[in-house]
C-alpha cells in the first residue's frame, strides 16, 4: 500500500513538474531571445523569436494537456480541494505566455517602425527648430542649447526619404537622413549640426560617416 501511495505521489510531482516546464520555458528563452534583439538588433534573432513563439505555443498546449491528466489522478485519489492550490500559480503561467508573446510582438514591431536620432548642436548658438521628417509625417523639437545632445525616436509613415531640417536665427539647412527606410536599426543616426549649421549624419550601426548629404539652404 506504502509503495502505490508513493508512487501516485511521485507521478502527481513529475506531471505538476512537466507543466510548470512547459510554462517557464518558452517564457525564459523567448525573453532572452526578445533581450538580444533589441540589444542587437540581428535578423536572425527575431527568426528565433517567432520560432520561439510557434514551439512555445506548442508548449502551452501540452502543459494544459498534463494538467488535465494531472486533475484527473488527483480526482481518483479523492484530493479533489487541494487541485487550485497546486495548479494555480501553473495555469496562470501558462496563459501568460499568451500575453507575453503578444507583447513582444507589439513591441518589437514598434521598435522597427522607429528610427532613434541623435540630435547634437555643436554650435555656440541654440538652434531654434529641429524638424525630422518625411512625406507624410513630422516631429519638432524646440530650442536645443549650444552643445546639447538630446535622443528622439522618429515614427515615419511615409515612404522614400527621412529628412532633417535645422532653423537657427532666421537661416535654414536641410540635410538626408536616409534615402528610404530600412530595418534592424540601419537608419539609427546621429545628426551633428557644426558651426555654420553644417550637418553631418552618422550611422549608428559602425559608427562612421557614411552619409554627407548636400546642404541645402531656404
Amino acid at each position: 500500500m506504502t509503495d502505490k501511495i508513493l508512487y501516485v505521489y511521485v507521478k502527481l510531482t513529475m506531471l505538476l513538474a512537466v507543466s510548470y516546464v512547459c510554462a517557464l520555458l518558452p517564457m525564459v528563452v523567448g525573453s532572452l531571445i526578445f533581450l538580444t534583439w533589441y540589444l542587437t538588433r540581428k535578423e536572425i534573432f527575431m527568426w528565433l523569436g517567432i520560432y520561439t513563439i510557434q514551439v512555445g505555443m506548442f508548449l502551452v498546449g501540452f502543459g494544459f494537456l498534463i494538467l488535465a491528466w494531472y486533475s484527473r489522478q488527483i480526482k481518483r485519489t479523492h484530493r479533489v480541494l487541494c487541485w487550485w492550490e497546486k495548479t494555480g500559480v501553473v495555469i496562470i503561467l501558462l496563459l501568460s505566455n499568451f500575453y507575453l508573446a503578444a507583447g513582444y510582438v507589439y513591441l518589437a514591431v514598434l521598435v522597427e517602425s522607429r528610427i532613434k536620432i541623435i540630435i547634437h548642436n555643436r554650435t555656440e548658438r541654440p538652434l531654434d527648430t529641429i524638424t525630422l521628417f518625411d512625406s507624410k509625417s513630422e516631429h519638432q523639437l524646440y530650442l536645443i542649447d549650444p552643445k546639447e545632445r538630446i535622443i528622439v525616436y522618429f515614427y515615419p509613415r511615409g515612404e522614400g526619404a527621412i529628412n532633417v531640417k535645422v532653423e537657427s536665427g532666421g537661416e535654414v539647412k536641410e540635410a538626408l537622413i536616409s534615402p528610404y527606410m530600412t530595418s534592424d536599426g540601419k537608419d539609427d543616426s546621429e545628426v551633428i549640426v557644426n558651426q555654420g549649421l553644417k550637418i553631418e549624419v552618422v550611422r549608428l550601426l559602425d559608427g562612421k560617416t557614411i552619409i554627407e548629404p548636400p546642404m541645402i539652404g531656404r
